[in-house]
């Protein structure tokens, strides 16, 4: 017999597995992508370094979702959010590869959010400060990098 009880942890395992697969998919796709771009550049260290911190994002999700707490869901939502701006911007030369997992991590949390019935605007502006700072972050590195390669 189910009872009330079991819909909690049934959620917990789905949001658990949806973070799992999309960092074991940044992982994969880091790791190609890094065979791929890796030899192409040896001396530039910022594509292995973008590639290294979404992975670490990714699995940082996954480890959060093993330890719920209260605020679980805003930081699986802005993981989400960094990995969405990583997105957009390696649109530009890598293609869309992430946006697969970045779905699943913010379905994760989304799910995380309402399990924990926290509100879904907090969720929101966890996900959206996170895309504008990776964005920004991004923006601001490949500024710095591009005018010291000059000098």
């Amino acid at each position: 017999m189910t009872g009330a009880n079991d819909a909690p942890s049934a959620r917990r395992k789905l949001e658990w597995f949806l973070a799992l697969l999309a960092a074991g998919g940044v992982s994969l796709i880091s790791l190609r992508l890094y065979s791929v771009v890796g030899s192409m550049q040896p001396m530039w260290p910022l594509p292995a370094l973008y590639l290294l911190e979404v992975t670490t994002l990714a699995w940082v999700a996954v480890w959060v979702l093993t330890r719920p707490q209260p605020r679980s869901a805003a930081v699986v939502c802005a993981v989400a959010g960094a990995l969405m701006g990583f997105s957009i911007l390696g649109a530009l030369s890598i293609g869309l590869y992430y946006l697969p997992t970045t779905l699943l991590l913010g379905i994760a949390g989304a799910l995380a959010t309402w399990r924990a019935r926290r509100p879904f605007l907090v969720a929101l502006a966890s996900f959206g400060v996170a895309c504008a700072a990776q964005v920004l972050l991004m923006l601001v590195v490949l500024r710095l990098a591009t005018s010291l390669m000059i000098l």
